[in-house]
């Protein structure tokens, strides 16, 4: 499950069922997460100089302390960093995860459509830290260690607190889409209804009374697709109704659906759909 580093025997690690625990001292350290396993890792002091996954630097310097970090199963990673203070890491697999997260959402009565787990990055939670702190603890002190049980035991308290923590995120972000969503069936309805038309940015954007640059990111976070991709696939689709129960000129189609020539509208379509108007037509039979 795990590629021991070169100071992993100055660090304290249990495998159990299904997961390894590491108390990592402070410095320097690499571990390898296996495809397919999920990692968190809680903060007990302050982290320096880098933190990387598989190369990327994706987090700060000097993150913030009594936070953690949560990746979800996925391929191979490779996780460097330079710390100031200490940490418990853990890596499991899905299915305790999976379970605690079903029977939360059925708790809640709720369960988003295609849910997935995401990352989340310097969260904070006293119950994840406190669990890391007592386990750090006895290390530290070099008090007898736990048994087996216990460590068990805190370790399905780690992923039940993560689970909890996941299912909030996942009904904020619910939420949040649902109000967005809302607000912009106006501005929907504003290109259904101009599609022929030039639509700017900060046209859209009044019309959810939104800035610009908010507007565009909200709409892509609901959406899926920039304001200005949005705008080209319904251009496609209404067109691509429009050649298969009229008989009306491409050209004409193109221009009522808000492409500048016949051509550029061939271009879409074959970027989009991968065929051109005319074989579009030819075969709407």
């Amino acid at each position: 499950m795990h590629k021991r580093d070169h100071n992993w025997e100055d660090d304290f690690h249990h495998e159990g069922d299904g997961y390894i625990m590491v108390v990592r001292k402070p410095g320097a350290h690499r571990i390898l997460i296996p495809a397919g396993y999920n990692f968190v890792d809680v903060y007990l002091g302050r982290s320096m100089t880098n933190y990387k996954i598989a190369g990327v630097e994706t987090l700060s310097p000097n993150t913030p302390p009594s936070t953690y970090v949560f990746l979800p199963a996925n391929g191979e990673r490779e996780i460097h960093a330079v710390r100031s203070g200490w940490s418990v890491q853990m890596i499991f697999g899905t299915d305790d995860l999976t379970q605690m997260l079903q029977s939360i959402f059925e708790m809640r009565d709720t369960k988003p459509s295609a849910w997935t787990a995401h990352a989340i990055h310097h969260a904070d939670d006293a119950s994840m830290v406190g669990i890391a702190q007592a386990i750090a603890g006895v290390w530290r002190k070099r008090l007898a260690l736990p048994d087996r049980d216990q460590l068990d035991a805190a370790a399905r308290l780690l992923v039940m607190r993560l689970a909890y923590n996941l299912t909030v995120v996942a009904h904020v972000n619910l939420r949040a889409k649902n109000q967005n969503a809302s607000r912009f069936q106006a501005v929907l309805d504003h290109i259904a209804q101009n599609l022929p038309d030039r639509m700017s940015l900060d046209e859209l954007a009044s019309i959810a009374n939104l800035s610009p640059y908010h507007f565009a990111r909200v709409f892509r976070d609901t959406m899926g697709h920039s304001p200005h991709q949005y705008i080209k696939l319904q251009r496609v689709a209404v067109a691509k109704q429009m050649l298969k129960r009229s008989d009306e000129p491409i050209a004409a189609i193109a221009y009522d659906c808000g492409f500048s020539s016949q051509s550029h509208m061939t271009d879409v379509f074959k970027k989009t759909l991968g065929v051109t108007p005319g074989i579009l037509r030819k075969n709407r039979e």
